[in-house]
């Protein structure tokens, strides 16, 4: 591709520590999330991608969320853990993740490793816009057909890390630097990575289920995370949460560990260790006034459920924050 006259060219991305200190990595403690779950981003107009330099530690939230639009999550370094639905993937620097809309997801850090990933957030209009070209849907394949074959994750031994990363680099470059054809360098190196997933996916032999039904579920779903969300540190009860959805309690239990790759009990539980996350980051309280305000029944049973998710007691998470 040609630049405009008077335009510099994008410099060839900088290598091994010098890359990693290029990226303006920030806490994923810092991502915001409505009442739903959701993590909503406002996309600029002219280009409807942003680029995410994500640091994940123990303080990352434990409750899954989801978005409406689409990712490819990139393991710069560390390890950790990438949950969706029922599927729990260990990660490790290299590998590459997928996350479709309405998909709920999770990616956890090592206590000991930090993890940090690369995130492209982008809408499909970017790369097929509505009414476009069927050869330009192509690109987006893997985010809409989902076979019982499917995996979300890709280990690093079948990422082509070279040009992953310097797309990566590019487009955050481009980003950031917002040359006026910066929208069209954007879509190009996004339409690489996208050929990359493509290729690999038809070589794995997925065949094609389309994925439609997901918002039609997630809908039915909505009241009941927006009241799960304000109402936690409360009883929830199933049969209340049965009749949110217009489902018989039985039907309900099968349809959100479906949908969220949880058990309600679970959800609850991992909603509640959020709510005593940030009281532990930000109170005076003690951990056994914690407890109870987040919703466990006892400090001994607190103490348990905390250690089972994060992987340290709620004591050595405070201590953690100080250090």
């Amino acid at each position: 591709m040609r630049t405009a006259p008077n335009t510099p060219s994008p410099a060839d991305p900088p290598r091994g520590e010098a890359l990693r200190a290029a990226f303006p990595w920030v806490s994923s403690r810092t991502l915001q999330f409505t009442a739903q779950g959701e993590f909503p981003l406002a996309f600029p107009s002219e280009c409807p991608l942003l680029m995410h330099c994500l640091q994940f530690t123990v303080e990352h939230r434990l409750t899954p969320s989801y978005h409406d639009h689409l990712e490819i999550s990139y393991v710069f370094e560390g390890r950790g853990a990438f949950v969706l639905e029922n599927r729990r993937h260990p990660l490790q620097t290299g590998d590459l993740v997928v996350v479709g809309r309405r998909e709920f997801h999770l990616i956890e850090a090592d206590f000991q490793t930090p993890l940090r990933a690369l995130s492209l957030h982008f809408m499909p209009e970017l790369v097929h816009p509505p009414g476009g070209a069927a050869l330009d849907f192509e690109y987006l394949r893997p985010f809409h057909h989902h076979g019982s074959s499917f995996s979300h994750h890709l280990p690093a031994a079948q990422v082509p890390r070279d040009l992953v990363l310097d797309r990566l680099w590019r487009i955050h470059e481009e980003t950031t630097a917002r040359r006026e054809d910066y929208p069209l360098a954007v879509k190009t190196h996004l339409c690489d990575l996208l050929l990359v997933l493509s290729r690999h996916y038809r070589r794995a032999g997925v065949e094609p289920v389309p994925q439609d039904h997901r918002a039609r579920d997630f809908e039915r779903l909505r009241e009941v995370f927006s009241f799960i969300r304000k109402n936690c540190h409360e009883p929830v009860s199933l049969r209340q949460m049965a009749r949110l959805a217009h489902l018989s309690p039985q039907y309900f239990c099968r349809f959100f560990k479906a949908v969220t790759g949880n058990t309600l009990t679970e959800y609850v539980l991992r909603m509640r260790v959020d709510l005593a996350m940030e009281f532990l980051s930000s109170s005076a309280m003690s951990v056994t006034e914690i407890a109870y305000a987040a919703g466990f029944s006892s400090h001994s049973y607190f103490d348990r459920v905390f250690k089972r998710l994060k992987g340290v007691t709620p004591q050595e998470y405070r201590r953690q924050l100080k250090i």
